[in-house]
């Protein structure tokens, strides 16, 4: 496949110059202070603008296809991230596994595909968290209701050995079957109790007439003591949680505007704020409008973890834009950076992919044109897009899956039949950028230097 790249500059942003590392008081530490910095700069100089991928390898494709939900985590705490997959849907395959990089290559071992048979037929997303505290990642996944069964989020123990027995345990959501689409999951602690909550989307009725669902699990004890909130909320997809006023809680991010979480989130009001209203307001010229993928976090290195990504993820002609967080986003308007025009991007995450010190977005296609793209960023003004497959890409994800030290890709190729195959692109980047002087010091460990 030929790469194609090309430089994208945001309209209205700013340059952002690269921080120097703080210096010590004594003249030597300022020294190596100053020495630091000028290392840092040259490795960043040194990174190549783009990262050369491999072609794309298919994951266990007798088994795996048509996959909707899956994640990259460390479940056996080997140092390299591990492939979680999950496949409940009519069009599909159904799997419920994860995978282990092993010499003989990849090793499949079963989750809890007996323990969701009976469940209806849509698993929408995954994550995973440590949520009983033990030092191993669960599985967290949602499942849509029917007209006998709620909707739930699913939480899977981690037994903590590679052949051992996964528990899944279900919590009840929503009962009814106008709860057709649980595909937006997250997980954080919105009461400021010190334990995990899960927060789940669902469309509702899945029309343009119908409002959609967030149901919010905060956790009482585990394994099955929860209480759920469930609330409304405008049509259609987009879900992550981030703190974007900055009070020291975290706040729910959807489509275009975001919910600032209130002192009590278990009963109180939480108050709608916008983002950019396009996301919501995109009429009804396709039925998969007003739905969007995104990212919470710091992209332009001013120090407040508050800037978001969204992606237009189905439907008419969007947007891939990030948004710079103004100094109180309750009551200033954000910043609008567009990328670029796109649709079917059912993904933005948000990783230094060159190692340059600023964050590039990973992103793609599964309607349409059916590119696996990455824009590199320079902290926010410019971007280059580069093309590492045409393969497509649904519901990317992005991890260190050969345990190398550099971070590759995961795409699925279609997410609703049995032609789309899960493929892993390996990341060819040399994690150590090479000898500057041959002394040692090269690697950025300046201790020696300290009196």
């Amino acid at each position: 496949m030929d790469r194609k790249q090309k430089t994208i500059r945001s309209a209205g942003a700013d340059d952002c110059p690269v921080r120097p590392l703080a210096q010590r008081d004594s003249w030597r530490g300022a020294l190596v202070g100053a020495v630091g910095t000028w290392l840092a700069a040259v490795g960043a100089w040194a990174q190549p603008a783009t990262v050369d991928f491999a072609d794309g390898v298919t994951i266990d494709s007798a088994n795996i296809r048509g996959l909707l939900a899956y994640d990259v985590a460390d479940l056996d705490r080997d140092g390299a991230d591990d492939v979680i997959v999950v496949q409940k849907y009519t069009n599909g395959n159904p799997i419920f596994s994860w995978y282990r990089l092993e010499e003989s290559g990849w090793v499949g071992r079963d989750i809890g595909l007996a323990t969701l048979a009976d469940q209806p037929n849509f698993v929408g997303d995954m994550t995973t968290t440590d949520l009983d505290g033990d030092g191993y990642l669960d599985v967290i996944i949602p499942n849509r209701s029917s007209s006998s069964i709620p909707a739930r989020a699913w939480w899977f123990k981690n037994p903590g050995s590679l052949d051992g027995s996964w528990t899944g345990y279900a919590i009840d959501l929503a009962s009814g079957s106008a709860h057709q689409h649980a595909g937006d999951i997250e997980v954080g602690d919105l009461d400021g109790d010190g334990k995990t909550d899960i927060v789940v989307r669902d469309l509702g009725a899945n029309n343009f007439n119908a409002l959609g669902w967030v149901h919010i699990a905060f956790q009482n004890a585990l394994p099955l003591d929860w209480t759920v909130r469930s609330l409304q909320v405008r049509r259609r997809e987009g879900l992550k949680l981030g703190d974007l006023d900055r009070d020291g809680d975290l706040d729910i991010v959807l489509n275009g505007f975001w919910w600032e979480s209130p002192d009590d989130p278990r009963t109180e009001p939480f108050v709608e704020h916008v983002i950019d209203d396009f996301h919501y307001t995109m009429g009804t010229g396709h039925s998969l409008n007003d739905s969007t993928k995104g990212f919470v976090i710091d992209l332009d290195g001013d120090g407040r973890d508050n800037d978001v990504v969204l992606a237009t993820a189905e439907g008419e002609l969007g947007w891939l834009t990030w948004y710079e967080a103004p100094d109180d986003p309750r009551v200033e308007p954000w910043v609008t950076h567009r990328i670029e025009a796109l649709t079917g991007a059912h993904q933005a995450r948000v990783h230094d992919i060159n190692r340059d010190g600023f964050l590039d977005i990973v992103s793609g296609f599964s309607f349409g044109d059916r590119d696996v793209v990455i824009w590199y960023g320079d902290g926010g003004s410019d971007w280059t897009r580069d093309v590492i497959s045409n393969n497509a890409i649904y519901s990317g994800r992005v991890g260190d899956v050969d345990g190398d030290g550099d971070l590759d890709i995961l795409g699925s190729s279609h997410c609703c039949n049995t032609s789309g195959r899960l493929y892993f692109y390996e990341s060819l980047l040399d994690p150590s950028p090479g000898l500057i002087f041959g002394d040692g010091f090269e690697s950025g460990d300046l201790s020696a230097w300290s009196p």
